[in-house]
């Protein structure tokens, strides 16, 4: 009988959905999180996942107001040796600019930060090093136009654990979830990605998050993640930005790889300048059609 019931239990455990698994934690804090740009389902799923999977080691590329760093922050008060890296490259909040990066967890709940570290004012690539390897968990909520998660994940993968290490992408249904116009490309990468992919079960619309435990040994498959690279961009990373993230490239990753991610730049680059110099020209056309 105790087999049973241990049996049910374990059932239970593992087949529960993360939105729905160990919501008390969260309940504990929701109404404090006004300003968090994020849905309750978005905040029932990043809980769950850390609930659930308890990660120690845990990444998130863009703060914001820091509603999801204060949701993580609080899910693992109770996990030992648990701690969260946040980087955002901004050093206020880009919709606020009242407001510095973190403020939700910085005004609200400063029990929290004994366990946050926040980077501000740069990409992954300028603190990576410092945060250092062996990372189970990463959370990405940054631009949403190509190419930019993409650099994210080129970023961090070298950096996560080499076995069942999870990925948590925020707004891989964005354009779908506004009212106004909005290409996100976050459901591409979603796709690409490779591993087990979880989604909440959200009524009649697809769920704008989702988290991929992903295969082990992620090598195998970074070709793939730098020639998705070679698709057309929605704008041009700074040269500054570039620099910073072909010296990183150049360290981790195989010539080919840094010799994909050259071309695809370059390729890009020249096609923003062509269709910008096809703008101009049919401008001009209809200027000239309508004297």
């Amino acid at each position: 009988m105790f087999y049973l019931i241990l049996i049910f239990v374990f059932k239970i455990f593992f087949n529960q959905r993360p939105e729905e698994f160990e919501q008390e934690y969260l309940n504990k804090i929701i109404t404090k999180l006004n300003g968090a740009l994020l849905t309750k389902i978005d905040m029932q799923f990043i809980n769950g996942m850390i609930r659930k999977y308890k990660p120690k080691k845990i990444l998130e590329i863009g703060v914001a107001s820091g509603g999801s760093s204060a949701i993580i922050l609080n899910a693992i008060q109770n996990i030992e040796n648990s701690h969260l890296y946040s980087i955002d490259k901004l050093t206020y909040v880009y919709n606020r600019k009242e407001k510095g990066i973190g403020w939700i967890v910085k005004e609200n709940f400063s029990n929290f930060m004994k366990k946050w570290t926040l980077f501000t004012g740069g990409i992954t690539a300028n603190f990576i090093e410092q945060i250092g390897g062996n990372i189970d968990l990463v959370f990405i909520d940054t631009v949403h136009y190509s190419p930019g998660e993409w650099l994210d994940i080129i970023q961090v993968i070298p950096f996560m654990k080499k076995k069942n290490a999870i990925l948590i992408l925020h707004d891989i249904n964005y354009q779908f979830s506004v009212k106004k116009v909005f290409y996100s490309s976050n459901d591409h990468l979603f796709t690409y990605l490779k591993g087990t992919k979880i989604i909440p079960k959200v009524p009649e619309i697809i769920p704008n998050i989702g988290a991929v435990i992903l295969e082990n040994e992620q090598n195998k498959f970074y070709f793939d993640y730098f020639f998705a690279l070679t698709s057309t961009w929605d704008y041009i990373p700074s040269n500054n930005e570039w620099n910073i993230i072909r010296k990183f490239i150049v360290k981790y990753y195989e010539k080919e790889l840094i010799d994909i991610y050259d071309r695809a730049y370059i390729m890009n680059e020249n096609y923003k300048k062509k269709m910008k110099e096809i703008k101009n020209e049919t401008t001009e056309i209809n200027k000239k059609k309508e004297l």
